[in-house]
């Protein structure tokens, strides 16, 4: 988040995505590599715990009137590599993620032009270069994708007038000032226990 706060524009980040699109290689691993999956991952690294995380991916999406959230998972593989057919499989029915094959080594613009089409597809031209030049090379194995879009409209829009400079408490107690959008109206809440 650090990294991507200080880009100009709207910033839409997804720790759920990253988390399920890293869980996507988690079944392929073994050994060391496995335990650290679980470790950085939380989970006991069964089949169950890939299927949830596979849910997750799948249930965000939805469609409604101006509302639109919709992510899209798929992985290249170099063709040197030998893929286990059942891990494809899985791929496919638990995340719906296609497993494309790609000779990076020899045909590196062409991967990448195919990983930034299906970008620029998914997030409908709002990301028309999801990988540069120096991100995939003839020394890549594997690239694995993930979009998340999402647009909708304010269910009750800030005026632009109306943001104010006003002081924000960090956590050390020091004070900055920042542009403060500001609404008064009535909303609805929940009060419960605690």
């Amino acid at each position: 988040y650090r990294a991507s706060a200080p880009a100009k524009g709207d910033i839409f980040f997804s720790p759920a995505s990253i988390s399920a699109v890293l869980g996507m290689t988690q079944p392929g691993a073994a050994g060391a590599t496995a335990e650290e999956f679980r470790q950085v991952l939380g989970n006991d690294g069964s089949e169950q715990a890939f299927r949830a995380q596979a849910e997750l991916l799948r249930r965000s999406y939805y469609h409604v009137e101006r509302r639109t959230l919709s992510t899209h998972s798929a992985l290249w593989v170099d063709e040197s590599l030998k893929l286990n057919t059942q891990f494809s499989a899985f791929m496919q029915d638990a995340y719906k993620a296609k497993v494309n094959r790609a000779n990076f080594r020899t045909s590196s613009v062409a991967a990448r032009k195919a990983i930034n089409h299906l970008g620029r597809i998914s997030t409908y031209g709002r990301i028309p270069q999801l990988v540069g030049k120096g991100d995939v090379t003839e020394e890549t194995r594997l690239v694995l994708f993930n979009t998340i879009f999402f647009r909708a409209p304010w269910a009750s829009e800030f005026d632009e007038g109306a943001t104010r400079p006003k002081k924000f408490h960090r956590v050390d107690g020091s004070t900055t000032e920042v542009p403060m959008m500001f609404q008064k109206s009535y909303f609805g809440h929940f009060r419960g226990p605690g």
